[in-house]
């Protein structure tokens, strides 16, 4: 796999965020309760929901080769994922809805993510990517780093103590790291969308200079 180590504008702009979230720890910032934390909840889903519309919408799957096609489906399909599981597979919709129906649910959600490691074409165009595709490092790095973060308020495991000083900030700190996280995230899969999209501009171009010229 090649490495991209590439630093463009838009990662030092995510980047900005959890180091202005980690200064904030040193200061009592006014809050608004379950209200706040319900709201950066909202907007995390629809962001999500976003990225995988965007993503269909973007490389056009059915336009595409098979191993190409399963591929990004495969991609959308983890932005629903991440979207299911930001609003608790429903129950943040329908609280009074039984607990069993959203494990079900939940695992409704997921199983298509492995049932697809089943295609062929899918784990071809996987290799591939490994073995061809430049990976965007800076910013998946960013998105894992965000996410321990996140998972470390939440568990509060070991060094949580860094990022919050009173466990009535803990809620919204948690939901703050993710927003980063979801943002490196998005970056990281739009080198590859931008990747996969170039020779596909290349391959128009060419046509067009073919029917220039035969005229």
């Amino acid at each position: 796999m090649k490495f991209d180590t590439t630093c463009r504008q838009d990662f030092f702009v995510v980047l900005l965020l959890p180091i202005v979230f980690l200064a904030m720890r040193f200061f009592h910032y006014p809050l608004f309760g379950d209200l706040l934390v319900n709201s950066v909840e909202f907007l995390q889903a629809i962001w999500l929901l976003f990225c995988g519309l965007l993503t269909l919408v973007y490389m056009k799957p059915w336009q595409l080769s098979d191993s190409k096609r399963m591929f990004w489906l495969w991609a959308t399909q983890w932005w629903l994922v991440l979207f299911g599981r930001s609003i608790s597979w429903g129950r943040e919709i329908f609280p009074d809805l039984p607990h069993e129906f959203f494990r079900v649910l939940s695992v409704i959600w997921i199983a298509p993510l492995v049932l697809m490691l089943f295609s062929k074409n899918l784990r071809t165009e996987l290799r591939q990517k490994l073995s061809i595709a430049s990976f965007p490092l800076p910013y998946f790095a960013l998105s894992l780093i965000c996410f321990l973060i996140s998972d470390t308020v939440e568990h509060k495991r070991a060094l949580y103590f860094i990022f919050f000083s009173n466990k009535y900030y803990q809620d919204i700190t948690e939901e703050l790291y993710e927003i980063p996280f979801m943002l490196a995230l998005f970056l990281t899969a739009w080198q590859f969308m931008k990747a996969d999209k170039k020779p596909a501009k290349i391959k128009g171009q060419k046509a067009c200079v073919l029917k220039e010229t035969s005229k």
